[in-house]
């Protein structure tokens, strides 16, 4: 049982943030579907289910630790993309903001003495490692591409297949 109210409504922000996610990434991958590049479409759509896969982990573990489940109103994701590289800076900025979010909670349970959260929070901590990481390297990627548009279509051959591999 989570005996701290404050690592409850932040675990509820946080399926609303993860969500949030989820929506962000569903309209990059919108954008894309309006370009050549369909590969990243495909990327950003796994990545839309990957975060809302990730809100339903913080659902289950509010459920099993007795704690009051709350699923709060979402915005409307407010992009600005005109290119691959302003899509993929954008999604760098999103993993950024989850990973601060995720080390807030992190902060609070650790005030709390709520021990079973910070173990539970870990498994966040190293994936937003990857996930920034993963986000940087797709942005430089696409920096080094450039206007060359047979580099950007190769980058979008190999966001398809990544997007297609099972998860590990």
């Amino acid at each position: 049982m989570i005996t701290s109210q404050a690592v409850i409504d932040l675990l509820n922000e946080q399926i609303r943030n993860e969500f949030q996610s989820h929506q962000i990434y569903l309209a990059l991958s919108a954008w894309f579907e309006t370009t050549p590049f369909k590969g990243f479409s495909a990327k950003y759509r796994q990545q839309a289910l990957e975060e809302h896969g990730h809100a339903m982990k913080i659902y289950d573990y509010l459920a099993d630790r007795d704690g009051a489940i709350k699923i709060l109103a979402l915005e409307e994701p407010k992009l600005s993309i005109q290119s691959p590289l302003d899509a993929t800076k954008a999604a760098l900025e999103q993993e950024k903001t989850v990973s601060a979010q995720i080390r807030k909670i992190y902060k609070v349970a650790q005030a709390e003495e709520d021990f079973e959260t910070l173990s539970f929070l870990k498994w966040f901590l190293d994936e937003q490692v990857e996930e920034e990481k993963t986000a940087k390297d797709l942005v430089e990627y696409v920096e080094a591409a450039g206007a060359s548009t047979t580099a950007l279509l190769e980058l979008d051959q190999h966001a398809a297949a990544t997007a297609a591999a099972p998860a590990a």
